[in-house]
């Protein structure tokens, strides 16, 4: 009878769609499949009944089609983006065949990117270990030793992609509570427009429409106590309450499936390595969902993660040169989300005006617009 193996090349800690990217990136790219394991505490079908609604960039898709795990059936894509806000003049349109692209990017259930990578990740010689708690990890000889309540297993890099909502335990160098809750659910309205997502500022946050196979995702960001009303109160008076916010774009709001709430912050890690340990994804920052952009942020950490291993001659540099890579991307992206989400929450009407003036200002500005969805669908390069 053959022993469990215990020593690895890298143990990635935590199964989450950046996670197992990251490992079937290795597997491609760095590593004997045999020689990476993932860990998370959680089976997978707990992770699988997540109800949120993914927002993937164009990038995203680029890099999920490399591992063989883009889940070309159930995504729904997303050619234009109506940026607006409630109340005042101006908007900004978004097209993707300004840029040359099919898409701007897409839409996909997180259970169903997580059955996709899994599929892959199963078939990839990877070592799966769940549900498998990791309890400790510290540095050892050439490398880390983590301790689990399986016992304990060595590497010679600890990638920790774990990590989850704002609001849960953190040690992040930044933390910032937007004090705000996302009512996460899908609607059904009677003039859905086809492939074209919705980013409507209020004044107690945004509120966006993303389109998916049945109907338009909504993630509805506002105050807690407003949350804690529209999470609980008769459907008829959610829908009424939506379409006062979001007007008539879509017609009328016909039907809303269950809701579901999640508190809204952001937790930035300045320091991204330690030793032989190497922080990605939701484990390095938590952003704000505006703009959809923490899940795309986290596949260019792990990208750029497997980039520097591969071209480097030691894991010390490798380590080294990703971060220093990752430096402008995570700033630009974490500053941006985080000034989106306070812009219009509480500001006074001539504020509120000027960010209109500026909303109709980016619609007829190519030279300011590209930047903006350049940065939404590829991140800084």
């Amino acid at each position: 009878m053959s022993s469990v193996p215990t020593d690895f090349d890298i143990v990635i800690l935590g199964a989450g769609p950046v996670g197992q990217s990251c490992a079937l990136l290795l597997a491609l790219h760095w590593s004997d499949p045999a020689r990476i394991a993932i860990v998370d505490a959680k089976p997978a079908a707990d992770s699988a009944r997540d109800p949120r609604t993914l927002a993937l960039s164009y990038g995203s898709r680029q890099l999920l089609e490399r591992i063989h795990a883009w889940p070309q059936d159930v995504v729904t894509p997303i050619e234009t983006i109506h940026i607006s806000h409630r109340g005042h003049f101006g908007r900004t349109l978004i097209r993707h065949d300004e840029y040359g692209l099919p898409a701007l990017g897409y839409t996909a259930s997180y259970g169903a990117l997580l059955a996709a990578l899994q599929t892959r990740l199963e078939a990839s010689g990877i070592d799966i270990r769940r549900p498998v708690k990791a309890t400790a990890c510290t540095e050892a000889d050439d490398g880390v030793r983590i301790d689990t309540d399986h016992g304990p297993l060595t590497a010679q890099l600890a990638i920790h992609a774990e990590g989850g909502l704002f609001g849960q335990p953190s040690d992040a160098d930044v933390q910032r509570d937007f004090a705000q809750q996302a009512i996460v659910s899908v609607v059904q309205c009677d003039r859905a427009q086809t492939h074209t997502a919705f980013e409507r500022f209020t004044a107690q946050g945004p509120l966006a429409l993303l389109p998916v196979q049945q109907g338009y995702a909504l993630v509805w960001c506002c105050a807690p106590e407003r949350a804690h009303t529209l999470r609980s109160c008769p459907e008829a008076e959610f829908l009424a309450a939506l379409q006062n916010e979001f007007g008539q774009r879509v017609g009328r709001f016909a039907a809303v499936a269950a809701r579901h709430a999640f508190p809204l912050g952001m937790n930035v890690h300045a320091t991204l390595t330690q030793g032989r340990s190497v922080r990605i994804g939701n484990a390095a920052q938590t952003l704000h969902p505006v703009a959809g952009q923490g899940l795309n942020l986290g596949l260019r950490d792990a990208l750029t993660l497997v980039n520097a291993l591969e071209q480097s001659p030691s894991p010390e540099q490798a380590l080294q040169e990703y971060t220093k890579q990752r430096q402008l991307d995570r700033g630009v992206t974490s500053q941006a989300t985080g000034l989106l989400a306070r812009l219009f929450v509480g500001n006074p009407w001539a504020t509120a005006a000027l960010a209109g003036a500026g909303l109709t200002l980016l619609d007829l500005a190519p030279t300011l617009k590209k930047p903006l969805a350049q940065q939404m669908m590829f991140g800084q390069r």
